[in-house]
């Protein structure tokens, strides 16, 4: 009986710093690997990327951390993030072998009902993310040292506390 009512007091209970979350501040880790994140960072606005957001996607197994920008899209076409580095990386490096392909992305709500709109600065985080091609991106297209073959699962908001360091990261993405 206490166990019952101590699970019902704790499902009401509301999450605040989570659910007044913006996108540029939210930290997702990824249900089937928890040491597996993606966090987004506010980035200058570029004349090909407008969303002013950078994804950090940090890879559990390997460490490899990689930059995406999210790709403007309409109502009913596929959101997608285009892969990126930071200025200065060997990743950014001209002839870097190992470019990644672009991941498509699908969001949701607490309730997991599907968002259908591009992630832009400012926006509230939602509750799940979806990245479809993880497995792909990092297995068939990455450097043989840090290739790996992350689970498919959702990324789950889990914090709102990502500093706003705005980093250097190359636009529009590297062909």
């Amino acid at each position: 009986m206490i166990g019952a009512l101590l699970l019902a007091v704790l499902a009401m209970s509301p999450q605040p710093a989570v659910d007044a979350c913006r996108i540029d501040h939210a930290r997702y880790v990824l249900r089937a690997a928890p040491s597996t994140t993606l966090r987004f960072h506010v980035v200058p606005k570029g004349p090909e990327w407008r969303a002013e957001l950078a994804a950090e996607l940090t890879l559990a197994r390997s460490g490899r951390v990689s930059w995406w920008l999210p790709g403007g899209s309409g109502s009913s076409d596929p959101r997608w993030f285009g892969w990126t580095a930071l200025v200065g990386s060997r990743e950014a490096a001209p002839g870097y072998p190992f470019k990644l392909q672009g991941l498509q992305y699908f969001l949701f709500g607490r309730d997991y009902a599907m968002i259908n709109r591009s992630l832009n600065k400012g926006d509230f985080a939602p509750a799940h993310i979806l990245l479809t091609d993880l497995r792909d991106a990092f297995w068939y297209q990455d450097d043989p040292a840090t290739r790996t073959s992350p689970p498919q699962s959702l990324f789950d908001l889990v914090a709102c506390d990502v500093q706003d360091d705005r980093p250097n990261v190359v636009q529009p993405p590297i062909p």
